[in-house]
């Protein structure tokens, strides 16, 4: 099936398509644009190309004034605001891209079928009704394996509510990314709710991953939960959900220097370093990790001079982690 020639038609299709990609074959159905486009016809409005840059370029402008007073705004306002945005993002037709319908088309290879999607493309079924909406119709599946064993689920589901499952998991995982953002702010005694505002309400977040349900957002959710368990100490549990989110996509390849154990890091000084270096740096480590009893008591009894209180545990990991590595 020839794909549309680039030119003045395509042109003119792509400044009435509101919010879906129009380079398809033929015009996608209702039921591919959701409850919002629904709506949106019914007032009679229709958003070109131009009309949706210039919505992104003024929510760019919001998201620098939210940026400016995150620290004024209270922690409920934005939370609900962020439900709010990502609730309707994902009842919106897939915006701008069409990666999605790849998503669909690459599970219904296998499932429906018989075909691997790492040997075959999209168009080795040129009957299959996704067809005409895959941008990439020639290529194998570029996604890690996990995620396309996902797709597989979502294939007996059929064109309509795979698409829109689809754009509820991806959703999901977007919301799951933020909560863990604010879990690993808080641990690493920084601010969570400007850093929150930072990710949630970046319109590129918004519009082009969670409108477009691109499978990079269960990638991050996944790395972000590997993360969060990082920063609780369990840096085994933490680097295996690191290689989760490389099987569910292979740039998640690039968090994987950052989850060595600061074990393994002083271990590896040791043979650029002196010995008594290495040997220091391990000791201060385990000192600080691991007390011995009654030194706690020794530091905080009244009357020590310069004396404080401990420091929260995750707070005081993290501390004694950064003096071995450094």
């Amino acid at each position: 099936m020839p794909l549309p020639s680039a030119g003045p038609s395509l042109w003119a299709r792509r400044r009435n398509a509101p919010l879906l990609p129009a380079d398809f074959e033929r015009p996608p159905p209702r039921s591919f644009r959701g409850p919002l486009a629904g709506a949106a016809d019914e007032l009679g409005l229709a958003l070109s190309l131009e009309a949706v840059a210039v919505l992104v370029l003024a929510a760019s402008g919001c998201y620098l004034l939210a940026l400016w007073g995150a620290r004024e705004f209270r922690v409920l306002v934005v939370i609900a605001a962020l439900i709010a945005l990502h609730v309707g993002f994902a009842l919106c037709p897939p915006v701008i891209s069409a990666d999605v319908f790849g998503y669909l088309a690459y599970g219904r290879l296998e499932v429906l079928h018989g075909l691997s999607p790492y040997t075959h493309a999209p168009a080795a079924v040129p009957g299959d009704p996704l067809l005409a909406y895959v941008g990439l119709q020639g290529h194998p599946s570029p996604y890690g394996p996990l995620f396309t064993l996902g797709s597989y689920a979502a294939a007996p589901l059929g064109s309509v509510a795979g698409l829109w499952t689809m754009k509820a998991v991806h959703a999901a995982s977007a919301l799951a990314c933020l909560a863990f953002v604010w879990v690993c702010a808080r641990r690493l005694g920084r601010e969570p709710l400007p850093v929150l505002v930072f990710v949630g309400l970046n319109p590129l977040w918004l519009v082009w991953a969670v409108g477009g349900a691109h499978n990079d957002l269960l990638m991050m959710a996944v790395a972000m939960g590997a993360a969060a368990l990082l920063t609780r100490g369990r840096s085994t549990s933490g680097a295996a959900l690191g290689a989760v989110a490389v099987g569910v996509k292979p740039t998640a390849a690039l968090f994987l220097p950052f989850m060595v154990r600061p074990e393994g890091v002083v271990l590896a000084l040791d043979h650029q370093v002196p010995a008594e270096h290495g040997q220091l740096a391990r000791g201060r480590y385990d000192r600080d990790l691991h007390p011995a009893p009654g030194a706690r008591a020794r530091r905080t009894r009244a009357g020590d001079p310069g004396s404080s209180p401990p420091p929260t545990p995750p707070r005081r990991a993290c501390r004694a982690r950064a003096r071995a590595c450094w």
